[in-house]
């Protein structure tokens, strides 16, 4: 076997190099946001999904045992975000099956990752730029009066582990952090500061307004993004984004607890998108935070910021916990309904 994985065989000409048959898979993936530091592999010793099937797939890729494997993700999740509907998809020269690979993955990587479906794919096929779009979903918990004071933010998990726990609390200290270092923006209407606010009531009718004049929208969505390099093209185009009210199950016979759910589609998303963008729409679906007031134009607020290109103008961008991406679908897959 030659250095780099390829086998040699022998001709009557001499050596020949023999690379054997490249296959594609195209892998479905759920995992635990919070026991990971985010979808993409880093050369350090942190635990991220890349990393971990990296570490999985060497198992069915033999003649790759020996360098990183190639992975191309449907999106590049946060730290703390969770998955459903992840799709990868990898190249490899040796032939396995199906089976095998999903069985691989499974066994090696971590317990809070698990593979549910693979299949053999054209070699053209690339999870990431072939995408036509991707959806999320968001859960946000709301106050009940039981607890009259609980803000507006994702709560910290009561079930799992108790690293799951913690993991869950850094990531809504590291949301406080960033709401208390942050510049104040002042409301040009009430003179609160819109961090403020975060933590009041909302109508989920109103949240969902707000999101649905987005639909169908191409933006440039450079307000609602975050940490990106200068120059990038920041149009999307918003094929869902709508919200409703859902009632989380009660743990040990407890009552549930009613959330938010906000669903965005779209053909992409840009860094921290997605949580600025619920954010911004909670809080401009409070009267007393909203930072665009428009009689003539009431539920136009989502689309005026983005008109605006200021980040400056959008909301902090809010926890990972009660984010997770749901799906990714491709050509002649239809978008959910």
């Amino acid at each position: 076997m030659a250095a780099t994985g390829s086998r040699w065989s022998t001709s009557t000409s001499g050596w020949r190099l023999d690379r054997g048959r490249r296959e594609t898979f195209k892998v479905c993936l759920s995992y635990y946001g919070p026991s990971f530091e985010g979808w993409a592999w880093a050369k350090e010793r942190q635990r991220t999904v890349a990393g971990e099937l990296d570490r999985a797939l060497r198992a069915v890729s033999v003649k790759g045992k020996h360098r990183q494997v190639n992975i191309n993700g449907a999106g590049r999740t946060d730290k703390g975000v969770s998955a459903c509907g992840q799709v990868f998809s990898f190249t490899t020269w040796d032939e396995p099956q199906p089976a095998e690979v999903l069985a691989t993955i499974n066994r090696i990587a971590s317990d809070q990752l698990c593979a549910w479906a693979v299949q053999r794919v054209p070699n053209s096929f690339h999870a990431t730029f072939q995408s036509t779009w991707r959806r999320y979903i968001y859960l946000f918990p709301l106050r009940t009066s039981a607890a009259p004071n609980a803000a507006l933010l994702p709560q910290h998990p009561a079930a799992g582990s108790s690293a799951e726990r913690t993991d869950a609390v850094a990531a809504q200290q590291a949301c406080d952090s960033s709401l208390r270092s942050r510049t104040p923006v002042i409301c040009p209407h009430t003179g609160l500061d819109l961090a403020s606010v975060d933590g009041l009531d909302v109508r989920t009718e109103d949240v969902d307004r707000l999101l649905r004049q987005l639909e169908g929208q191409k933006l440039n969505c450079t307000a609602y993004a975050r940490d990106t390099p200068k120059g990038k093209d920041c149009s999307c185009h918003i094929l869902t984004a709508r919200a409703s009210q859902v009632m989380l199950p009660g743990l040990d016979g407890q009552p549930g607890t009613p959330a938010v759910c906000i669903e965005l589609v779209a053909n992409r998303f840009l860094r921290k998108m997605v949580r600025v963008l619920a954010a911004t729409a909670i809080r401009e679906a409070v009267p007393a935070g909203a930072m665009v007031h428009e009689p003539q134009a009431p539920d136009q607020a989502l689309v005026r910021l983005a008109q605006k290109l200021d980040r400056v103008l959008t909301a902090p961008f809010a926890p990972a916990v009660g984010l997770c991406f749901a799906g990714a679908g491709y050509p002649g897959s239809a978008v959910p309904a």
